[in-house]
């Protein structure tokens, strides 16, 4: 296994792959995946989180760290319902605790909760999630190229949207300047929304779009713009269906970012997490329910378990328990 690649199977059903790499002209690696699970009430919870951090690590690290057990609290609040404000709550809290550190971070947050299926996805920034629909296996038995869509699912938060750039344009102190949110004092962010950030006050909110998604993509694409700049969905996709990749699955996502580094000069900081969904093999009746998860070649966790990649330094964190209680303070900043 290459020690910048990283899958794990929670279920028969759902299995990801993710990677991350320095760019050759970053001096920093800001980028962060995590994917993680825990239940509540018998319901379990699975969450995918790329992070594409800018100004210092201090942020991401900390998101990272601390944002399955932040959703965790919320969900138990809610009893397990309202999902929606559950994820609004998160973020805003995730922001409160870092608001006062000067680096920042987009996120993109896919979560899947089981049983019944539910598909949530939300994010600040521009670390764009696509989705990729096929058809069944059982409509798709001749071996032929399946007639897939493609679609961008996120929402972007930049200047370029004409609600975000209208905000920027409506508040005092800031500018616009190649595409870029500016400070009076000389601070620049190529995204309108993100967590952290203090040098903009609350200009750049925190406040996610969500989608509860219906169509049932079978493949999901969560990268940072070091990726989406040089390549869009289709293209990814090509790398995506061969059946011998399909099967070699476990490292595709590495795979996939070593292509776009070859093919393309890799300036940036890049991070991808491919989350794959079997909804035939979710529908087929399950005699006992739990989980089922390998991660990296190690035996399934009885207890709430998260992965958390960074470049060069893998991390399986110690199984952890969203608690009500958990009040953890944010680190001061330097």
């Amino acid at each position: 296994m290459n020690k910048d690649s990283q899958f794990v199977r929670f279920e028969s059903w759902l299995k990801a792959s993710a990677t991350v790499e320095k760019g050759s002209r970053r001096e920093h690696m800001e980028d962060r995946v995590m994917m993680s699970t825990f239940q509540y009430h018998e319901k379990s919870y699975y969450i995918f989180l790329l992070l594409d951090g800018h100004g210092g690590s201090e942020v991401v690290d900390y998101v990272k760290e601390h944002f399955t057990d932040i959703l965790g609290k919320y969900v138990v609040r809610s009893r397990g319902h309202k999902i929606r404000d559950v994820i609004t709550q998160t973020f805003v809290e995730v922001d409160h605790r870092v608001r006062h550190m000067r680096s920042g971070t987009t996120a993109s947050l896919l979560l899947i909760i089981d049983s019944p299926m539910q598909i949530w996805l939300a994010n600040v920034g521009d670390s764009t999630v696509y989705g990729i629909r096929e058809p069944s296996h059982s409509a798709n038995q001749k071996n032929k190229e399946p007639n897939v869509k493609i679609r961008k699912i996120s929402t972007d938060h930049n200047v370029k949207v004409r609600s975000e750039r209208k905000r920027v344009d409506e508040a005092d102190d800031y500018t616009i300047e190649d595409g870029y949110v500016c400070t009076e004092d000389g601070h620049m962010l190529a995204v309108t929304r993100a967590l952290g950030d203090a040098d903009f006050g609350q200009l750049i909110t925190p406040e996610p779009s969500i989608k509860r998604l219906k169509v049932p993509y079978s493949i999901f694409v969560l990268a940072s713009d070091g990726i989406w700049d040089v390549i869009d969905g289709k293209e990814l996709w090509t790398k995506l269906y061969p059946p011998k990749e399909r099967k070699a699955w476990r490292h595709s996502a590495y795979r996939i970012n070593k292509w776009r580094n070859e093919a393309y000069d890799q300036h940036d900081n890049t991070s991808l997490i491919l989350v794959y969904v079997d909804y035939e093999k979710h529908d087929r009746p399950r005699t006992k329910k739990g989980s089922t998860r390998k991660a990296g070649g190690v035996a399934p966790e009885s207890e709430p378990s998260a992965i958390a990649i960074t470049s060069g330094d893998l991390m399986d964190t110690e199984p952890s328990v969203p608690s009500e209680l958990d009040e953890t303070p944010a680190p001061t900043s330097k």
